[in-house]
Parts: structure tokens; sequence; C-alpha cells
């Protein structure tokens, strides 16, 4: 098991201070993709005023595993 920090970003940074035990990274990975669909409800304001949705995954040693980024573009907005 390999511990995990999902850090979510939105114009601001929410930094993942406890972590989470995963087997490999496509568990990580997998986690990480439900964390940014449960949040995007909460980003969308953001999200249509050209603020990426992120989630920053990174390792024990905090160097960055991947990241996730959700971007939307509205010529109304």
């Amino acid at each position: 098991m390999a511990r995990y920090y999902f850090h979510a970003e939105n114009g601001r940074r929410v930094v993942d201070e406890q972590g989470s035990d995963y087997e490999n990274d496509a568990a990580a990975r997998h986690a990480a993709l439900r964390l940014l669909c449960e949040m995007l409800p909460m980003m969308e304001q953001h999200l249509w005023r050209g603020r990426p949705a992120r989630v920053l995954v990174t390792n024990a040693a905090q160097e960055e595993v991947f990241v996730l980024t959700v971007e939307a573009t509205a010529s109304d907005i």
C-alpha cells in the first residue's frame, strides 16, 4: 500500500493533509476521478468563469504523481 494525497484546486487550493492508502497508481487514479466528479457541482460557478477544476495527486514525498483537470468554456458568460 502507498499513501496518496488528493489536493483540489479551483481558484484556491485545498490541501489534503491526511492522504489515503491505495494498492497502486491505478487505484489512486480511480479515486481521483471519483473525487473530481463529486467536487464538480460545487465548483460549477468558478468552472464556467474560466477557472479549471483540478485534482493534483502526490505521493508520500509530496512528488506529483498525476493531475486531473476539467475546463469549461461558454460563449454567453
